[in-house]
């Protein structure tokens, strides 16, 4: 496990391959709005990508993201959940506060040749919009990544897929930012379920 910017901790949680990224507990009885609905940034990339992930067996996907629910200890927490090349469940949770809006972790993948990191960042006006991006190391070289944007006032979040040989792979999330930056389509009202 490496630790970076943030006290982000990884925790094996069962049999599901559960893991958890968080900086502080999370509030007992508290789920955020689930989100499983998503709009492809590039589906010919994604398409392409996936394909040739999956025969590498270094397919991770983010099956779904939360909208930011107040943590107990101030700020915000998103839940998302991600697939594995197996079909397995992980569960992040990532912590934001006005001191760090940037979260950054790694975890061990499914293959022994692979390491997962994930970066995320909210936006410091109570978390508006969301971003996360997944990166799959093999041989401590960067070779997949998946993305997502998440807007607090849309229903579904944004997503795309990057393999190495179809596209260029991002080195920041401010790069990530740079290219892909939707427009929110403002289509969730708080307190009120999407689905």
């Amino acid at each position: 496990m490496t630790q970076n910017k943030t006290t982000l901790k990884v925790i094996i949680l069962s049999v599901t391959a559960g893991f958890l990224f968080s900086c502080s507990p999370k509030a007992a009885g508290v789920r955020g709005q689930v989100k499983t609905g998503q709009t492809n940034l590039d589906p010919s990339i994604s398409a392409q990508s996936n394909q040739i992930a999956a025969q590498q067996g270094n397919l991770y996907e983010i099956r779904s993201v939360t909208l930011p629910k107040a943590a107990t200890s101030g700020g915000w927490d998103i839940d998302v959940v991600l697939s594995t090349p197996n079909n397995d469940s992980i569960s992040l949770t990532t912590h934001h506060d006005s001191a760090n809006l940037s979260t950054e972790g790694t975890f061990p993948g499914q293959a022994r040749d692979l390491i997962v990191k994930a970066q995320s960042r909210c936006s410091s006006d109570n978390c508006e919009k969301y971003i996360l991006l997944v990166t799959v190391l093999k041989n401590n070289a960067a070779d997949f990544q998946t993305g997502a944007i998440s807007f607090k006032s849309d229903c579904n979040f944004f997503s795309i897929s990057i393999g190495r040989t179809v596209a260029n792979l991002f080195t920041s999330l401010d790069q990530f930012n740079s290219k892909y930056n939707p427009t929110p389509a403002n289509n969730a009202k708080d307190g009120e379920s999407c689905q």
